[in-house]
């Protein structure tokens, strides 16, 4: 976490601009813990040029997880929703939590790598407020019980089917939330916000469970509730390789990263290098459709489709 910073896409920006001068006027007791709680932090650096944004869960027994780490050149996600461009995180390890004041407070992280940090908080309320980081702004953190999301993490919806270039596998699921609202600002409204979504649809890594016949190169695109075009026009497709406008530090980055999130959900892993298919991408509450397809000229195959909640 010791280079993570953290950011909003663009139209979020004046409006956590807003936050920060509310925030400079406000104050509330901070929290006597955060064992429980998901910590989500973002940023934009100047001239809107990167940014990222941070999970991070604390566990009560004093562990954390530090479960993803975006980071990419331009706004992070586009409105509306999209794919969330990932890096790998420092690694996990365990936090102490102290009040510094009475609306204030640290974190110290001491990484099992041997890394260490220190996040120092101000609170608005004991679920929102600012951090500061050295190399950044003062910027907004949101903090989270683990126990009020309205879906568990290691809930997931899956189906398995057989697909080929004329007969897609067409698989549905609905983000829980208040349905219809895009909030611009995904910290503000817990109840509100767009969540974070692992869809994996696996063809050639099933081979490991004995399934024969299986699609050698699934590729899929997410449609919303009814209408006739998918969500930005995206195909998500291999896995383990980067897109381009992501900041990558070595060409397994990607890989990486989404074994963490695997690992966090109960998702089997996939094979290293493998064509399976697998996107995290972020989506306002409403109802979706996951299409899986083929490639013209491949032969028809059986994948899995897999639909994954993250905090």
């Amino acid at each position: 976490m010791r280079s993570s910073k953290i950011a909003p896409s663009s139209n979020q920006w004046f409006r956590i601009l807003f936050l920060l001068l509310a925030v400079c006027n406000l104050s509330a007791q901070a929290p006597d813990t955060i064992g429980g709680k998901v910590y989500r932090d973002s940023y934009l650096s100047f001239g809107g040029r990167t940014g990222g944004e941070n999970t991070v869960i604390f566990e009560p027994d004093g562990r954390f997880v530090f479960l993803k780490h975006a980071w990419m050149q331009g706004p992070l996600v586009p409105p509306g929703g999209g794919r969330v461009p990932l890096s790998p995180t420092e690694g996990d390890g365990r936090y102490m939590y102290r009040k510094t004041g009475s609306s204030s407070g640290e974190v110290d992280l001491s990484f099992d790598n041997g890394a260490a940090q220190t996040l120092r908080l101000t609170f608005a309320t004991e679920e929102t407020g600012t951090f500061s980081d050295p190399m950044a702004l003062e910027l907004v953190f949101q903090l989270t019980d683990t126990s009020a999301l309205e879906s568990a993490p290691a809930t997931n919806v899956s189906m398995r089917g057989r697909v080929g270039p004329s007969g897609p596998l067409v698989v549905g699921f609905v983000v829980p939330g208040k349905a219809g609202q895009r909030t611009a600002d995904r910290l503000s409204d817990p109840a509100a916000t767009e969540r974070d979504v692992l869809i994996r649809v696996v063809g050639p890594s099933l081979a490991a469970f004995g399934v024969t016949g299986v699609l050698r190169d699934p590729r899929f695109q997410i449609f919303s509730g009814a209408a006739p075009v998918p969500i930005l026009e995206a195909i998500y497709d291999d896995w383990s390789i980067a897109p381009s406008d992501t900041l990558q530090v070595s060409p397994d980055a990607t890989e990486r990263a989404f074994k963490k999130i695997f690992d966090f959900c109960g998702a089997f892993p996939l094979f290293g290098g493998s064509k399976d298919a697998v996107a995290l991408v972020r989506l306002a509450p409403g109802a979706y459709t996951v299409v899986a397809s083929a490639p013209e000229g491949s032969e028809s195959g059986e994948v899995l489709v897999e639909i994954y909640f993250l905090p």
